[in-house]
């Protein structure tokens, strides 16, 4: 096992549904739902032209407490949270109150009237080890030792993309991570598990997206376990 420091830095929750108009009324729910559970928010509201494209924010929410921050558009809610843990029994804590969280606005959202098409939780993880560990598992998943110019290589990034039981798509983006411009001592790890699939393929609404969440939360703690011991070993 390569000796790395393995931090999870943020998770972000997303939430996709029919465009509906977040008009005040729309807005002030949402908001009352959020600062019932997690207090005081800092709120910005934007006005955008009309006929501007539904994903464009209409809402800004921001906890200080809580390290998070909502962006909340006619067609898409987006959760973000700033995290700094390094044990996997906290990744997981984190991943549930994520989870939690996004259950309690897919509650209002219903109320709301908006029909939830997919859903999806994305993991940001960092791994910080010497330049040898982070060439050791670039090398591991691109082949880099056989590129034909390895002098000149500065930054590399690639993704790969499962489906598991034809619902979910698995992203995993793997990259360097540079300090500066002579040294890249991290391995950044990016983990996106959503049910889109299941929605470019039958374009049907998400009939139990509280489930899906959960099962989208256990695909992660299987990566975690699982996945970081095949890349890191």
């Amino acid at each position: 096992m390569l000796a790395m420091l393995v931090r999870l830095t943020g998770i972000q929750g997303n939430i996709i549904y029919n465009p509906i108009d977040m008009d005040k009324d729309r807005c002030r729910a949402l908001e009352d739902c959020l600062q019932g559970r997690y207090g005081v928010l800092a709120v910005a509201k934007l006005v955008v032209p009309s006929g501007a494209p539904p994903e464009v924010p209409r809402l800004f929410l921001t906890s200080q407490e809580y390290n998070f921050n909502v962006h909340i558009s006619n067609n898409m809610l987006q959760v973000n949270v700033a995290l700094c843990e390094e044990s996997e029994s906290e990744y997981s804590k984190k991943l549930d109150e994520v989870a939690n969280g996004l259950k309690v606005l897919l509650a209002t959202l219903k109320e709301l009237s908006a029909n939830i098409l997919y859903v999806g939780v994305v993991a940001n993880y960092v791994v910080n080890m010497d330049e040898d560990g982070v060439k050791h598992i670039l090398n591991k998943c691109f082949n880099v030792n056989n590129l034909q110019d390895q002098e000149h290589l500065f930054d590399i990034m690639g993704r790969l993309t499962y489906i598991e039981d034809e619902t979910y798509y698995k992203n995993v983006t793997i990259s360097n991570v540079r300090e500066n411009l002579t040294s890249s001592n991290a391995v950044g790890i990016f983990y996106d598990v959503n049910d889109r699939f299941r929605y470019n393929a039958c374009k049907n609404s998400c009939e139990n997206p509280e489930s899906t969440l959960d099962s989208i939360v256990i695909i992660h703690k299987r990566f975690i376990s699982e996945k970081f011991s095949f890349l890191l070993d």
